[in-house]
């Protein structure tokens, strides 16, 4: 379970925790820089193959969507940006989130079928924040990764 922290109102996440599902035990914490609502980002997207990668751990890209509105829901679109290979065979999925609601999924949640192993792209309706991070998988580490605002 992983979980995330706004500290300046301008900004929606700033510090991300790991939580163990079952316990509720703190596995892993971090600060990240502050991310502020926008309705496009582009963020990197990796899904190590089954067992572990060329640096010798298994990671996965995990994303954290927050959406600060106090009234609106937000509906956003994800799917690859550039794929990589003809046969991704990944169709963009939609989300909707309540107002003052944040959703926190590895890749291969938000895609079970897919190996996206590129560039993930996120389009809301209204302002939502985006935050991605490699989670390695061993040692419940993850480090931030940049998170690319565009329009």
């Amino acid at each position: 379970e992983v979980g995330v922290l706004a500290r300046d109102p301008s900004e929606v996440i700033n510090e991300i925790t790991m939580k163990d599902k079952n316990t509720g035990e703190l596995l892993s914490a971090t600060s990240i820089p502050g991310v502020k609502p926008a309705t496009k980002f582009l963020a990197p997207a990796y899904k190590s193959p089954v067992g572990p990668n060329r640096d010798g751990l298994a990671r996965e890209t995990s994303y954290a969507v927050v959406n600060p509105s106090e009234t609106e829901s937000a509906t956003i679109t994800m799917g690859e940006a550039q794929p990589e290979h003809e046969d991704a065979n990944c169709d963009d999925i939609s989300i909707v989130l309540p107002p003052r609601s944040q959703v926190t999924k590895y890749i291969s949640e938000f895609f079970p079928e897919c190996q996206i192993r590129s560039v993930l792209k996120f389009e809301s309706d209204i302002p939502v924040a985006v935050s991605a991070f490699n989670v390695f998988e061993e040692s419940y580490k993850f480090t931030a990764l940049p998170v690319k605002i565009f329009e």
